[in-house]
C-alpha cells in the first residue's frame, strides 16, 4: 500500500491531506460518522474520541473535514482557518 500525507496554506486557511490506498483500506462507519458529525457527545467512545476531536477542531475554526473512501482508496481531509 502507500500514504501520502500533505499540507498546505493558503491565506488564513491550512488544508491537511492524508490519502491512503491499498488492497484492504477500509474506514470504520462509527469513526467516519465521528468525522463527518453530527454525533452527540454521550454516543462518543474510545474508538471515535479522536475522530470527533479533529472534526470539533475544524468546524470550531470555521473549517470542516472531508472523508472520501473508494475501492482501494481511503482520502481524509481538514481545512483549518487560522
Amino acid at each position: 500500500g502507500q500514504l501520502d500525507i500533505g499540507a498546505e496554506q493558503r491565506g488564513s486557511e491550512m488544508e491537511l491531506v492524508v490519502r491512503a490506498a491499498g488492497e484492504r483500506i477500509t474506514l470504520d462507519p462509527e469513526i467516519r460518522r465521528a468525522l463527518e458529525g453530527p454525533m452527540a457527545d454521550n454516543e462518543l467512545t474510545s474508538r471515535t474520541a479522536a475522530a470527533w476531536m479533529t472534526a470539533r477542531l475544524a468546524t470550531d475554526s470555521g473549517g470542516h473535514v472531508m472523508v472520501q473512501t473508494d475501492d482501494g482508496l481511503l482520502v481524509l481531509g481538514a481545512v483549518l482557518r487560522l
